[in-house]
C-alpha cells in the first residue's frame, strides 16, 4: 500500500514478519533471510545523522519510529524523542511522542553559543546577558541580567513552563 506521495505505508503486522525487536536494548534483527541478510543478524545501519535506519521495501525507516510502531501498533502523527538525545538508543524506555517543538526543546546547548548556557546570549551593546526561548514560533526574551547563571535561571524557569519534561536544561 502506498500513500498519495508514492511512499510505502509500514504496518506492525509486516514489521512483526520481517524483525525481532528487543525493547531493552532498542536492537533490531532479521526474523529470516532477506536480501543476503541472515536471519538473526542485526538489521539496519547508523545514517549521516547518527540515527539508526533499516531499509524495508526498498525504502528506508528510521529504527526509533519502527520500534514505536512495533510495540505500540502505531506510528505517532509526529515525532518520536529519544530522552537521552543519544539517537542510537532505541530502548522503548528512551522513546516518546512529541511534537517538533518538544523534540527541538531537548535539545542540548549550541556548539556556536559564547555565553555558555543553553537559552542565554550575551548583547555586546549593554554589557549584560538575556534568556530568549522560542514558544510557538515566536521569540520571548526576559529581562537583562549582569550574570549570565542568572540570565540561565530564567531561561530554565522559561523552559519548564513552556515545554515540561521536554525541557533539556
Amino acid at each position: 500500500m502506498k500513500t498519495a506521495s508514492g511512499r510505502s505505508v509500514i504496518t506492525q503486522d509486516f514489521v512483526l514478519q520481517v524483525l525481532i525487536y528487543d525493547p531493552e536494548t532498542g536492537f533490531f534483527t532479521w526474523r529470516q533471510s532477506r536480501g543476503g541478510k541472515l536471519a538473526g543478524s542485526r538489521a539496519g545501519g547508523l545514517d549521516g545523522d547518527g540515527y539508526e535506519v533499516i531499509r524495508l521495501n526498498k525504502q528506508a525507516f528510521r529504527s526509533h519510529r519502527l520500534a514505536w510502531l512495533y510495540v505500540h501498533g502505531v506510528l505517532p502523527e509526529n515525532d518520536v524523542d529519544h530522552r537521552d538525545l543519544n539517537r542510537s538508543n532505541n530502548a522503548i524506555v528512551n522513546l516518546r511522542p512529541a511534537t517538533r517543538a518538544q523534540n527541538i526543546a531537548n535539545t542540548k546547548r549550541r556548539t556556536t553559543n559564547r555565553s555558555g548556557y543553553k537559552g542565554v546570549s550575551y548583547h555586546a551593546f549593554s554589557g549584560l546577558y538575556r534568556a530568549t526561548i522560542f514558544v510557538r514560533g515566536k521569540q520571548i526574551c526576559g529581562k537583562y541580567h549582569k550574570k549570565p547563571e542568572d540570565a540561565y535561571a530564567e531561561y530554565c524557569a522559561m523552559a519548564v513552563a513552556s515545554y515540561g519534561e521536554f525541557a533539556r536544561l
